[in-house]
């Protein structure tokens, strides 16, 4: 397993319950992946490398090598004879391939956040989930390049229709308009978020199995009582993909499954406790050939759910739920032995789930012992206010944080942002990136001059119960250490030209060194739906992997802000077409 908390690999004898060997790595591991060979292969994010491993009979480990990657390394992918290997890069957005002595055969550019690969049949597709964006790349792997995405949105309106349910695409062109593109939350389209995790059907074959989480931000161009829309903000969801016509099933893509949270009275607990009645932030996946089920790490609710995957709808087929421990964040098939493992990175321990009870309702009262594996504790474990802190952020059906069963990373995963534009009842506003971004004052308005008071205001919009002293330190505690990304590397004699053109065209003066003056400014950027016109001079740094930009979203890249006039003359610089790539490349090297 990948021990992020330990940053190292460690091998486990799982039917002796016993923790076998440990490979310190300097940097936490995303994901592995066991080559035909049986080499093992871990990404590591923060190092922008995969490493190579060599795995004995008796469990050591032992490094062989490691290869550089763009910024942010994820998911990981093989031909079956291993002599092809892929890898996404998270903050990179690219998909690399290399041969089977991991040298670099090139790659192809992929919208933001690219996470989960999975190969067609043939191995000469590639498909890629996104952990925002509602999407699904598709790479020709033969010429690495990418074509038309997947779309895995959603229109209410689809539901209801005496007709049956249209195509994706009918309904995406009935929403939006003919030849447009579609714009989360216009006349209630929901789009795909939390997209971590795809795995491959194999009954019914040639389908894509995608968990996710649906999300209506509201009417981009006006104002809404509340932060989106009415009628569950945010919803568990499994697309189904076509992998030969690249489309998803219209019926997987439904609303009306089920509600975000439901309230149980549990005997093991005082009084009613809201539980989510599905996966709120689904982080690993795996398929069950045999049972047919799709299984499913949900982060945030500590459990993994196993779903009908040959079902249209596999949302609304529960075949099982067990509690395993804190922070799943991975599952994997032991098909021999008729059961699975899942990963609990918060705790750090393996849990067992026997597949000999699935379709068997247990009462909460009832739920069997767990059947886990703890690892060795740590020689240097991460502080404890961090280690709530990261709790508390993941928590789902948290009522100190919301009453509507989301959790602080539900708009934030990892700690960035869901690029998206919510409707609020100040008017249009960008979800901001947390790491490595905390400067005060917080909030688009720079209502908030400190972190903790900034707290306070989300809770109260969200309907929390808000956190005691220590609970709301540790929050702050984990919010003040998340990993901020790599800069974005650069041409850098056109970087240097573009900061000289910063500093001489004023913008230093409210981005000093690409930061924040800390004010608030009216640079002509108010919308109709907006209530005031000065809004905080947010920082400019980590720009590149955060698209879209302004407070409503209103540009979709650095290079649209610096080309289309925005704002009044006076505050906004007047840019010279070949002023354009010298800054460009300064501002997204921030």
């Amino acid at each position: 397993v990948a021990d992020p908390d330990g940053e190292s690999i460690v091998s486990v004898d799982v039917d002796g319950k016993k923790q076998l060997g440990v490979l310190p790595l300097g940097a936490a591991a995303a994901q592995l992946l066991v080559l035909p060979d049986g080499r093992l292969l871990a990404t590591l994010p923060a190092a922008d490398r995969v490493a190579v491993v060599r795995v004995s009979d008796a469990g050591a480990l032992t490094m062989t090598c490691t290869r550089a990657t763009s910024a942010e390394p994820f998911g990981l992918a093989t031909s079956a004879r291993g002599d092809r290997i892929y890898v996404s890069a998270g903050w990179g957005a690219r998909l690399e391939g290399f041969d089977g002595e991991l040298g670099n055969k090139g790659g192809v550019d992929l919208p933001r956040d690219p996470r989960q690969i999975v190969l067609s049949d043939d191995e000469k597709t590639a498909f890629v989930s996104h952990a925002v964006g509602g999407i699904v790349s598709v790479v020709d792997l033969g010429t690495m390049r990418s074509s038309t995405p997947v779309l895995v949105w959603a229109d209410p309106r689809d539901q209801d229709d005496p007709a049956g349910p249209r195509s994706l695409a009918a309904a995406m062109t009935s929403a939006v308009g003919k030849g447009s593109q579609p714009v989360a939350g216009q006349n209630g389209m929901r789009t795909g978020l939390q997209g971590y995790a795809l795995v491959k059907s194999s009954d019914p074959p040639g389908r894509l199995l995608l968990p996710q989480v649906l999300v209506d931000p509201g009417n981009p161009e006006g104002r809404a009582e509340e932060f989106g829309n009415s009628g569950g903000v945010h919803l568990p969801n499994i697309a189904v993909i076509d992998a030969a016509t690249k489309t998803p099933l219209s019926a997987s893509l439904s609303t009306n499954q089920n509600m975000a949270i439901f309230f149980e009275d549990d005997s093991r607990f005082s009084g009613v406790q809201p539980t989510a009645a599905g996966c709120m932030l689904p982080r690993g996946a795996a398929f069950d050939a045999e049972s047919g089920s799709l299984l499913v790490a949900c982060l945030g609710s500590d459990m993994v759910v196993a779903y009908d995957g040959a079902s249209a709808t596999p949302t609304a087929v529960e075949m099982k739920r067990w509690d395993v421990g804190s922070g799943p964040t991975g599952v994997a098939v032991d098909a021999p032995k008729r059961r699975a493992i899942a990963w609990s990175q918060f705790e750090r321990s393996l849990d067992v789930l026997p597949f000999s009870d699935l379709g068997v309702v247990i009462e909460p009262d009832g739920r069997p012992r767990r059947d886990k594996i703890d690892l060795s504790p740590l020689q240097k474990p991460p502080a404890l206010a961090f280690l709530l802190g990261r709790q508390i952020f993941h928590g789902v059906a948290d009522i100190r944080i919301s009453s509507e069963g989301v959790a602080c990373a539900s708009c934030h995963p990892e700690g960035r942002d869901d690029g998206l534009t919510w409707a609020t009842p100040e008017g249009p506003r960008r979800t901001p990136m947390l790491a490595g971004r905390m400067e005060p004052p917080l909030g688009w308005l720079g209502a908030n001059e400190d972190l903790e008071r900034h707290l306070d205001a989300e809770f109260l919009r969200l309907h929390g119960q808000g956190l005691r002293s220590v609970q709301r330190e540790a929050l702050m505690a984990y919010l003040s250490g998340l990993r901020p990304p790599p800069k974005r590397k650069t041409d850098a004699a056109l970087a240097e030209k573009g900061k000289e053109l910063f500093s001489s065209k004023g913008c230093a003066t409210c981005h000093p060194g690409g930061g924040t003056d800390g004010k608030t400014h009216d640079v002509g950027s108010k919308r109709s739906g907006d209530k005031k016109a000065a809004f905080d001079t947010p920082s400019l740094r980590h720009l590149a992997g955060r698209a879209p930009y302004f407070h409503d979203g209103r540009f979709k890249s650095v290079r649209e802000v610096l080309e289309q006039p925005h704002g009044d003359k006076t505050s906004t610089p007047k840019i010279a077409p070949n002023e354009i790539a010298p800054l460009e490349a300064y501002l997204l090297g921030l």
